[in-house]
């Protein structure tokens, strides 16, 4: 069985398949949408017209932030991936942004604090930034650091160009 998309589904997929159909011949049409117009995917976000796409971390273009700070960045429609590079003794001053984010050590040893409370994170360690809430880091081991956070909404001060 393929998907509305041209992919082929796996058996394990073909009953919700053969659900989401019946749900959608049952489809009251909006908008003056007819009924064949209305595709199933199998990645729901494609059927509302919103980027996916699939990424190698050694071909996104690597951000110089200051020295001994470098990122690569990968945006969806709401979210934002940044992977960060910190050399040994660097880091990020104390800071607040609208955005909630999450901070994973995937290497290194980082001194994280949020608001009042300060933490080591190293790796497979976690952090959780609320909005508006004073944090930042600095590397206290001695390699370098690599990161991944999480911004929702959107960091739009790390994009160079505007999104459309």
């Amino acid at each position: 069985m393929t998907g509305d998309d041209g992919l082929q589904l796996s058996s394990d997929h073909e009953a919700d398949v053969t659900q989401l159909n019946h749900l959608k011949n049952n489809l009251k049409t909006r908008e003056g949408a007819s009924q064949s117009s209305l595709k199933l995917y199998r990645h729901p976000v494609a059927a509302y017209g919103r980027k996916m796409a699939f990424y190698k971390i050694e071909e996104i273009e690597e951000e110089h932030v200051k020295p001994g700070i470098r990122r690569k960045i990968v945006t969806g429609n709401n979210i934002m991936l940044v992977v960060y590079n910190i050399d040994p003794g660097q880091g990020l001053p104390l800071h607040n942004h609208p955005n909630e984010q999450m901070v994973y050590v995937i290497e290194g040893e980082l001194e994280f604090q949020i608001g009042e409370k300060k933490s080591v994170l190293s790796a497979g360690g976690i952090a959780h930034v609320p909005s508006n809430v004073l944090h930042g880091g600095k590397v206290v081991s001695g390699k370098p650091v690599i990161e991944i956070d999480v911004f929702y909404p959107i960091r739009e001060d790390f994009l160079k160009k505007p999104r459309i």
